[in-house]
């Protein structure tokens, strides 16, 4: 998902140069390109660190913890 989303980022980003230069240069194509990549990749990132990554609790962890929280008070 976060694949595809990155691709269609990307190419927006080439199409909209398109639309306001009609003759980009390479350099400036690339440019482009490798910035939008990049900020893909910071997005996907993000995305993966936040639903892959996050910290799970169930409800007995979370009962627990707050009983260690009364004992320690």
């Amino acid at each position: 998902m976060t694949v595809a989303v990155s691709y269609a980022f990307t190419t927006g980003a080439l199409l909209c140069l398109h639309s306001v230069r009609s003759e980009p240069s390479a350099l400036i194509e690339q440019t482009v390109y490798l910035s939008a990549s990049a900020l893909a990749g910071i997005g996907r990132f993000m995305v993966l660190r936040i639903v892959v990554f996050a910290e799970r609790t169930t409800a007995g962890e979370t009962a627990r913890g707050r009983a260690s929280m009364a004992m320690a008070a």
